[in-house]
């Protein structure tokens, strides 16, 4: 899974970055500690105007979901989307050929467990400061209040080495994109199995990660460099020294 991410100045380094355009609508760019029932802004790239750093809602709604009980009953199960499902998911089918999008992060968390205890780690690439997560989107339109949203989700896969023992109770870890494969997701003309081709586990070498505070998974309005600290928890050291992990 994937809840929790760094978005913090994402905009201005994925400008400086790629000359893109950056949308005028605010964004507050701390670090973002996502849990279940915060539904944040975020910057996103669109498949249909890749040249923009658009803004849109952490959570897909379908555009076919009319009541807002409903769509917020949507929303809490469409932070993430599993690659091998996606096609098939009603969520997500109708969306992931046309609607793909990149999400800029700098970094994401997750939580690794030893005895019932969790201890956050901080995930970054190791080949840039700023790299994309892959996504997909749809249009939401609130009958109520008339207000017409972008919304997307956070495409999973199984983890691999690094995150296997980091989130190691569900193993699973969000498709990180070079760039390269970044500009091919946007791409108007893939087929199912080009889209297929693109959704596999980011390899261990392009990934870091390190220890850091006990955090809670919320969104913070303060975007702290000591949140991202490293520290040791001697417990996790030990324990990997006992188990000949590294």
């Amino acid at each position: 899974m994937c809840y929790n991410v760094d978005n913090a100045d994402s905009a201005r380094k994925v400008k400086w970055k790629t000359k893109k355009l950056v949308s005028p609508k605010p964004v507050n760019e701390a670090v973002f500690l996502v849990g279940k029932g915060v539904y944040p802004a975020m910057h996103i790239i669109k498949q249909e105007e890749p040249d923009l750093v658009d803004v849109a809602n952490w959570g897909l709604i379908p555009s076919k979901i009319t009541n807002p009980s409903e769509a917020r009953v949507w929303r809490e199960n469409t932070l993430n989307a599993r690659c091998e499902t996606i096609f098939e998911k009603t969520s997500f089918k109708g969306n992931i050929l046309p609607h793909r999008c990149l999400v800029p992060v700098s970094g994401f968390f997750e939580w690794r467990d030893l005895n019932g205890v969790k201890y956050p780690h901080y995930i970054t690439a190791t080949f840039t400061d700023v790299f994309y997560l892959a996504g997909l989107y749809d249009y939401w339109v609130n009958q109520e209040t008339g207000l017409k949203q972008t919304t997307f989700s956070i495409v999973t896969t199984d983890s691999n080495k690094l995150m296997t023992k980091i989130h190691n109770q569900k193993k699973r870890q969000p498709l990180m994109l070079t760039d390269e494969d970044a500009d091919r997701w946007l791409k108007n003309d893939l087929s199912e199995g080009d889209v297929q081709g693109l959704m596999v586990k980011t390899p261990d070498e392009l990934m870091k990660a390190h220890s850091i505070p006990r955090i809670q998974p919320k969104v913070t309005d303060v975007h702290s460099e000591s949140l991202l600290k490293e520290i040791e928890y001697p417990e996790l050291t030990f324990y990997d020294a006992l188990n000949g992990d590294d």
